[in-house]
């Protein structure tokens, strides 16, 4: 009987730790992404009120680099919502494996860990690509429409 309530103990805490992580995680990117659309928002706000001022060059520019800027965000975006699919029906399969008592506790947080690991390592690369891409190229849109604004 001992055995079986620290079992219990053992899945809780496992269960409660993924939980925890996930969520902070998941906080952190929502935090990303209204961060991100505030900032795409205003800027499209900025220049819509001085676009007319604006010569057909220094119009080109600023949407050239907002598109580029604000592309790389959606994929990125796009592919966060796909890993973090991905990673919650393999996780959902490793634990109903557990209570379908196929696997015991260490393998399938053995296998998790591992799963979540060479995923984020390979994404890695590629957020970091997309991601500071899409910074650099909103920043030379805000550089720029900022310069045109102070030069009117």
């Amino acid at each position: 009987m001992k055995n079986c309530k620290e079992c219990e103990r053992c899945i809780e805490a496992s269960d409660l730790k993924y939980k925890q992580t996930r969520a902070s995680i998941e906080d952190q990117e929502k935090y990303i992404t209204v961060i991100c659309s505030v900032f795409f928002i205003s800027l499209i706000t900025m220049y819509s009120s001085i676009a007319k001022e604006l010569t057909e060059s220094q119009k080109l520019h600023f949407i050239v680099s907002y598109t580029i800027s604000i592309s790389f965000f959606a994929i990125n975006e796009i592919i966060n919502m796909i890993r973090g699919y991905l990673e919650r029906n393999y996780i959902t399969k490793q634990w109903t494996l557990y209570y379908e008592r196929k696997k015991n506790l260490p393998k399938i947080q053995r296998k998790i860990n591992i799963y979540t690991n060479n995923v984020y390592r390979f994404n890695f690369a590629t957020w970091l690509l997309l991601f500071c891409t899409s910074v650099i190229s909103g920043l030379y849109a805000v550089v720029s429409l900022l310069t045109y604004v102070f030069s009117l």
